[in-house]
């Protein structure tokens, strides 16, 4: 996971986000690249905070496991504003290429 965000960040895709990882506890939180590149480069903080007003710029979603096997919900599913499909919790989850 660290891999493809690097590789994101350094491709231009993204100019950085923040993993967690938590299983009954927090295990691991990291942050990557910038939080901000205008006026000037802010390096990501783990207390940086997003504005979700427009998600068509910033994409959110929380990977659980459930059974020991990872599944992803969006961040409406995460909000319960959405459904989540139950046929998809055992599917590995998939990542967008936004390039």
């Amino acid at each position: 996971m660290e891999r493809t965000i690097n590789e994101t960040i350094a491709s231009g895709g993204i100019p950085g986000g923040v993993l967690l990882i938590e299983r009954n506890n927090i295990d691991f939180v990291g942050t990557y690249g910038y939080r901000a590149l205008v006026p000037q480069r802010e390096m990501m903080t783990r207390d940086t905070i997003f504005n979700i007003a427009s998600l068509t710029k910033v994409v959110g979603f929380k990977l659980f496991f459930h059974e020991d096997k990872p599944s992803m919900m969006t961040p409406k599913q995460v909000m319960g504003m959405e459904p989540v499909n139950k046929s998809r919790i055992k599917e590995p989850p998939r990542y967008i290429n936004y390039q």
